[in-house]
């Protein structure tokens, strides 16, 4: 998708280089800034930190131009996914924080109080991780109204599913193994009633119910949810589920894993699917500015 997307973005620079009327040139910035936050996802689900990051800031700079809320709270979040992904929490939790005070959607501050609770628990916040996800929760009780989000969707929605995916995340960094599995038992739920199998949020969901249950000690639990995610094929296997599956490796590296069978027989079936992710596979595309 990702030079479709780039050659998208430049013909929305052609137009606006071809029109001076504010409605049309509102429409195209906004249209702009879309593209960018979907060229930012695609590079960080490519392992392109640094050029998501750009694409990210990009859709931001766009959203304060036409004084669009929504957009300007998707690119918060989608800052905050970045850092988050870099190792960087503390930042996300800054850039979560800052879009909250922006954005009026229903829809993305949900999000925004999802990936800052998920931020908050890498660094051991467990009060304020709660407190966030309760939030989350309530906004999306209110959801369902904003065109930008609820109306276009896709990339740009922001569900129970992926709140669910986010909870067990934040209950992974805690240790709190019985919280991240009920979480993302409760992600799957919602695949069974509709979802596409092969969706992402599905993937992460199963492969941090994998690393909920090594958390508990149920290697046999952990085997029968990674599985699925296993024989994924490689063109799907993002730089953001590699990284999740690389935590569950580690964890099943543990001290008290060692002698254990079905342990080493996992962490290599686990080693292999992370070599052939994708930032590992092709080789980086140039990605020209989006600003």
């Amino acid at each position: 998708m990702l030079p479709d997307l780039v050659a998208m973005r430049n013909r929305v620079y052609e137009q606006l280089d071809r029109t001076k009327k504010p409605r049309q040139m509102a429409e195209l910035y906004l249209i702009a800034g879309q593209i960018c936050g979907l060229i930012a996802a695609a590079s960080l689900d490519l392992g392109f930190a640094d050029s998501a990051e750009e694409q990210a800031r990009s859709a931001l700079t766009y959203g304060r131009y036409i004084d669009h809320p929504s957009l300007q709270g998707w690119a918060h979040a989608l800052l905050a996914t970045v850092a988050y992904w870099s190792g960087r929490s503390r930042k996300a939790v800054n850039y979560a924080s800052d879009g909250l005070l922006l954005a009026t959607a229903s829809t993305v501050r949900a999000q925004l109080h999802s990936l800052n609770a998920r931020a908050l628990a890498t660094i051991g916040a467990r009060d304020e991780v709660g407190q966030h996800l309760n939030a989350a929760g309530d906004e999306l009780d209110r959801a369902g109204n904003d065109p930008l989000f609820d109306e276009v969707g896709g990339e740009m929605q922001f569900d129970r599913l992926r709140y669910s995916v986010c909870a067990a995340s934040a209950y992974i960094a805690l240790g709190d193994g019985n919280r991240a599995e009920a979480e993302s038992m409760a992600a799957l739920d919602l695949f069974v009633r509709g979802s596409e199998e092969k969706r992402f949020g599905v993937l992460a969901a199963r492969t941090d119910l994998a690393t909920a249950r090594v958390l508990l000690g149920d290697l046999a639990g952990a085997q029968n949810a990674i599985t699925p995610v296993l024989a994924v094929d490689a063109a799907r296997r993002t730089d953001r589920l590699a990284q999740r599956a690389h935590s569950l490796s580690r964890l099943i590296g543990a001290e008290r894993f060692h002698g254990a069978h079905e342990a080493r027989s996992l962490g290599e079936a686990v080693e292999d699917f992370t070599a052939t992710s994708l930032p590992r596979a092709i080789p980086r595309p140039a990605l020209p500015a989006g600003s």
